[in-house]
């Protein structure tokens, strides 16, 4: 399948849509089912993001952010921790915390629970690291794509464009987000 060895395939599977873990022992782990569904019923298109589109932005996680500012990207990067409790207490947007909320929503999943009550957070998978990239640029954009602010396919501009058409393009994207001043 796409010209992989069986084993280059899994890796790959693992790497772009497993990783989510419910349980407090972090040692069980599953696939995002949609994006597996997905993946099965057309190979020939590769390794596709579907987490956004298929609930990546629920509307308690949207809800949320309009009184909420999420940390900054860097943050999200590095090994969270919460205790348990918290993580499986309230559902209340007023009293949730970024981590249990992210967590609640497939962003984040439990990699390791250490000291009896202590989880560890991270993304689950690369398709979800996308889509919470996605997330921080449609925020920044105040709700727009690239494409809308006059930015255009970035990832094609990069690879095939000269240096000077980098440049214009990443301009006209930092000057469209809203920075208080």
């Amino acid at each position: 399948m796409l010209g992989l060895s069986r084993e280059k395939l899994a890796e790959e599977l693992v790497k772009h849509y497993d990783g989510f873990c419910f349980e407090r022992t972090a040692k069980e782990h599953v696939f995002a089912p949609w994006s597996m569904l997905n993946f099965l019923s057309s190979p020939r298109n590769g390794f596709v993001d579907y987490w956004f589109e298929s609930g990546g932005r629920p509307s308690v996680l949207v809800e949320y952010l309009k009184s909420h500012a999420l940390r900054h990207p860097e943050e999200y990067g590095r090994e969270k921790s919460i205790s348990l409790s918290t993580l499986s207490g309230s559902s209340d947007l007023e009293n949730l915390s970024d981590l249990g909320l992210l967590t609640q929503a497939g962003y984040l999943t439990i990699k390791a629970v250490r000291y009896g009550d202590t989880v560890f957070l991270d993304y689950p998978n690369l398709e979800v690291k996308c889509a919470m990239a996605q997330l921080y640029m449609e925020r920044l954009l105040d709700g727009k794509v690239a494409g809308q602010v006059g930015a255009g396919p970035i990832v094609k501009v990069l690879a095939e464009e000269s240096a000077e058409s980098v440049f214009h393009i990443l301009n006209r994207l930092f000057m469209a987000i809203d920075c208080p001043r």
